[in-house]
């Protein structure tokens, strides 16, 4: 017996992402020796007691002239900016993943068949004049402004939609006109508004995620303003820490139909095991058509347990930056990055490029995986701007979210994918110290049997799921079962366990099914009755031939494709 692993916020008015490098092979520093996570809308909630700080990644494409970006609030913000490593860190820490005990049985004439594949694993403002402040707007209130990282900031207050929608476009906000009604929908909640745009020196490429710290006791994610600028199928990933584990108030968590995840027809068929959360990725198909479903609006709950572990992958205490301030050979630069642990990151990329620049008719992959190849020691670059500059946009940000993190006992990441059609109420969030931990394993044991025979051309599963259900499949993925994809749908609140909306167990039993002896219908449909097979119902007996006739017993018709 043996296992195997594998691992499976456009906020407002920005639009679009940064293309990760290519995953080639090499020896260097920037070798991308870690899968990519998908690109989605991502942010991060730290919820303190009646105080919450959200880090929202801003993913933009364009020119540094035209970038705008409003989001609104339901109180006052302070604004700051941090770092995007802490994304792929939260992705590392709560990625869900596949896990499956394997055994065999009836295999012997074979000699094993998992002996060929021993082994296998799927693991997968202000300032510059810019902002107009003292512009004639009657129903505009500047609450407040200022300058943080690369971007001039402001927040808004305002009764009258069109005098706010007048001061954006005076102050070069591109509004789209659908998002006029919207913005009239906030104004009416009265809400505040955070604008950003980039400084006169800054570029796209300079872009951090905004924080906003504001003293409430409840997260949102303004959903409804993304609509104007969203794909569809756009995935959120929403993590939290706190003191217990986060869930939405008012959209509904899905618990996923897990026959679906593990029955064959996921995994590509025959041979094709479960590939992994990343490339094609089943899981996420599978959550997308859930969630449509039910609806277009839910979350799954990937992940909710400790957040210590975090604080073990933050670990900003090797970031020791003013080592690198003193060193004038690229080549050491390189070597000290590498052993104080910083990521291969687009970010790192970008800020190396400023400070110590590659040169002509070089990739820049090539040289900062090895300098000494390409320059010597008549090159020059800024080691104390490229000290600083790491301390400001990853060590620093990183620091503070470590700090942040110490004071909170749970980590949870809620994921969902939703089109804009969808998007006509904001999820609103809160923590929930009731409820039971969800860990990242998606688990079930899977017993393949041969028949008996040197042939694979009969050979099945009998699997066992986590969430309790046990059915047989051919092993070349043809008979997917027609269940539900959505087992549960539970309605949340800030305690207590939980409203059931939607429970869909009994019909998932009654589609999984599994023969006399746990085989499944005889291939070629000889079990009587035109092929048909008599199967378990919650509650009710499971037999064969005249049992089917008895009072009390129920039978499901299964039709199987004659091979």
């Amino acid at each position: 017996m043996f296992r195997t692993m594998s691992g499976t916020l456009l906020l407002a008015l920005a639009a679009a992402t940064f293309a990760p490098a290519s995953a080639d092979a090499c020896g260097g520093f920037f070798c991308n020796n870690q899968p990519i996570d998908q690109s989605g809308e991502k942010i991060l909630f730290v919820m303190d007691e009646g105080h919450v700080t959200a880090h929202i990644q801003i993913q933009y494409q364009g020119t540094s002239e035209q970038f705008s970006w409003v989001v609104p609030t339901t109180v006052v913000p302070e604004v700051s900016v941090g770092t995007d490593e802490i994304f792929p860190i939260l992705s590392g820490e709560t990625q869900p993943y596949v896990s499956r005990e394997y055994s065999e049985r009836n295999c012997e004439d074979r000699g094993g068949y998992f002996g060929a594949q021993d082994g296998a694993s799927d693991a997968g403002a202000g300032p510059d004049g810019d902002i107009d402040g003292d512009a004639d707007y009657d129903g505009v209130d500047i609450v407040d402004s200022g300058i943080v990282g690369p971007f001039e900031w402001v927040t808004l207050d305002s009764e009258d939609t069109e005098a706010l929608l007048d001061w954006l476009r005076e102050n070069d906000y591109v509004i789209p006109e659908a998002a006029y009604p919207i913005v009239d929908s906030y104004v009416s909640a009265d809400s505040y508004f955070v604008g950003l745009k980039l400084t006169k020196d800054s570029e796209t490429g300079d872009l951090q995620p905004i924080v906003l710290s504001m003293d409430t006791d409840e997260a949102c994610v303004p959903l409804r303003l993304t609509a104007i600028a969203a794909t569809d199928n756009m995935p959120v990933y929403v993590w939290f820490v706190g003191r217990g584990r986060a869930v939405s108030t008012n959209w509904p968590d899905l618990v996923l139909d897990d026959v679906q995840l593990h029955h064959p027809a996921a995994r590509g068929g025959r041979y094709g095991y479960y590939g992994g959360y990343y490339g094609n990725d089943p899981y996420a198909d599978l959550v997308s058509n859930a969630i449509d479903a039910a609806g277009g609006r839910a979350f799954v709950t990937d992940f909710a347990g400790a957040s210590w572990p975090l604080l073990r992958a933050i670990d900003s205490g090797r970031y020791e930056t003013s080592r690198i301030a003193g060193l004038t050979d690229a080549q050491r630069v390189m070597d000290e990055l590498s052993r104080q642990g910083f990521s291969a990151s687009q970010l790192l990329m970008g800020i190396l490029a400023e400070f110590m620049p590659v040169p002509d008719g070089v990739e820049a992959r090539d040289f900062y995986n090895c300098p000494s190849c390409y320059v010597d020691e008549t090159y020059t670059f800024d080691p104390v701007g490229l000290a600083q500059a790491l301390e400001d946009r990853i060590a620093g940000p990183l620091r503070e979210i470590e700090s942040d993190v110490a004071r909170q006992t749970h980590l949870t990441r809620l994921y969902t994918t939703i089109s804009p059609s969808e998007m006509t109420e904001d999820p609103f969030f809160g923590i929930n110290r009731d409820l039971p931990l969800v860990d990242r394993p998606r688990e079930a044991t899977v017993i393949r049997d041969c028949r008996g025979t040197r042939s694979d051309a009969d050979d099945f599963e009998e699997i066992t799921t986590e969430n309790g259900h046990h059915f047989c499949a051919a092993l070349d993925g043809t008979d997917a079962p027609p269940a539900p994809l959505v087992e549960r749908l539970v309605q949340y609140d800030v305690s207590g366990a939980g409203e059931v909306v939607e429970d869909n167990t009994r019909e998932i039993d009654a589609a999984a099914y599994c023969g006399a002896g746990g085989l499944p219908p005889p291939v070629g449909g000889d079990a009587g009755g035109g092929g048909g097979l008599c199967v378990a119902v919650p509650g009710l007996p499971v037999g064969a031939g005249t049992l089917a006739l008895l009072a009390g017993a129920a039978c499901v018709l299964v039709l199987r494709r004659r091979k």
